[in-house]
């Protein structure tokens, strides 16, 4: 729910993944009483078989180039420009809004509208009117409501510019026709009345100010390339370098969420603080420093075997530590790392090195400190001798089994004399 003074007021439903809605932007009307708006979202159809959408336009002089955009201000927004009398998209089926873009010296009675495509190519008709400066001339005055008397105020109509001191109006001469204009006023002010005109005759426009505040965040912490956001009141205000800014209206209860940022997934997560909070705005607006820092992870390994007061080297990726404690903890960032533990002398670890990979969650690794033996046994010869005597086997090398190999020998020998 959302409470607001008497006047037109336009509202934009944002986009939420995986649905879609039958319109973007429309104008809501309070006039003393409360007023229900209806949102009804759609599933979004992952994109099949698509279908030409024709928009033929009729009106303009051949050559004059024109532009359509379809999805505005969603991400599926797309603008084909075109010289001739047609622009052709192609669309899955469901609802599309689109918005046929202004032309020099031509008008029309819409800016924004949707399409449907259910299976089968569409053409959208796009009726434009020459802007004709004949005919009678009209007298249209822009009055303030809202500003302190003396400020300085604008209006913009048809790249024409003018300005007063409140309260002063100002003042154009228009031919008749259909007009969209804009204002504004230093001091932070927002406009609360609609920016649109139907010109039949002299006529005064009521601009509706209503103090506001300048809000901004500014970063600090994210390295190149990385993009960063706010959430204010659910609605994502993208950043513009290093700050993200808004222009809001006085009120309560506003909140904002920033985002935990991340090059790519299973990378390095920078996490802001401030990260959420709750604010109320008074007219003098709002700015917040943000900073953020790369979340690490505890990485521990732990020994067993280890001899008391021994040390050990432990290496995790380009850091290094010597310690004698039985764990060893590194904090490091998401990411897949490499390590390699060292053993004090007389002894060797298992496994000595090896690969890890952080995601986000603590890790443990176990390492075993062994002994070194006396590595293998020498090799053995089993000797069987003659029936008379008793087996033994000796562990023999060098002359002394050469020595025992004669002696044998001699044995033998005498026995056969």
């Amino acid at each position: 729910m959302v409470q607001e003074p008497n006047g037109s007021w336009g509202y934009q439903v944002a986009n939420v993944t995986g649905y879609q809605l039958n319109w973007w932007d429309q104008l809501v009307n309070v006039s003393g009483h409360p007023v229900l708006v209806s949102v009804t979202y759609s599933p979004f159809t992952p994109p099949g078989a698509r279908f030409n959408v024709t928009f033929l336009e009729i009106g303009l002089l051949l050559g004059t180039p024109w532009s359509v955009s379809i999805a505005p201000k969603t991400g599926f927004a797309n603008t084909n420009t075109s010289t001739t009398d047609a622009i052709v998209e192609r669309e899955p089926n469901g609802t599309w809004g689109y918005q046929v873009n202004n032309v020099s010296g031509y008008q029309l009675n819409w800016w924004d509208r949707s399409d449907k495509v259910t299976g089968a190519p569409i053409t959208v008709f796009v009726d434009f009117s020459l802007f004709k400066p004949g005919g009678p001339l009209y007298t249209v005055t822009f009055a303030s409501v809202g500003l302190p008397s003396g400020a300085t105020w604008h209006v913009d109509v048809r790249n024409e510019t003018g300005s007063a001191l409140t309260p002063n109006p100002v003042v154009f001469v228009e031919y008749g026709g259909f007009y969209a204009f804009s204002a504004g006023a230093a001091g932070g002010y927002n406009i609360s009345s609609p920016l649109h005109f139907d010109l039949t005759g002299n006529v005064t426009i009521t601009v509706g100010f209503v103090p506001g505040n300048y809000l901004v965040w500014r970063e600090t912490g994210l390295g190149p390339g990385l993009t960063w956001s706010v959430l204010l009141n659910r609605t994502s205000l993208p950043a513009v370098g290093g700050w993200v800014q808004n222009d809001t209206f006085n009120g309560s209860n506003y909140h904002f969420t920033i985002p935990v940022v991340q090059s790519y997934p299973g990378g390095p997560s920078y996490v802001p603080t401030p990260q959420t909070a709750t604010f109320s705005l008074t007219g003098t607006g709002l700015t917040t420093d943000v900073r953020f820092v790369e979340a690490t992870t505890p990485v521990t390994f732990v020994l067993t075997g280890l001899p008391g007061g021994s040390e050990y080297q432990v290496r995790l990726s380009n850091s290094s530590q010597l310690t004698a404690l039985s764990s060893l903890e590194f904090n490091i960032p998401n990411g897949s790392y490499t390590y390699d533990v060292a053993a004090p002398a007389g002894y060797y670890p298992t496994p000595s090195h090896g690969t890890v990979g952080v995601h986000g969650g603590s890790v443990v690794i176990s390492i075993s400190i062994l002994p070194l033996g006396r590595g293998p046994n020498p090799p053995f010869l089993s000797l069987v001798l003659p029936a008379a005597t008793t087996a033994v086997v000796l562990v023999l090398s060098g002359v002394g089994m050469f020595a025992l190999l004669g002696a044998i020998r001699r044995r033998r020998t005498g026995a056969a004399l």
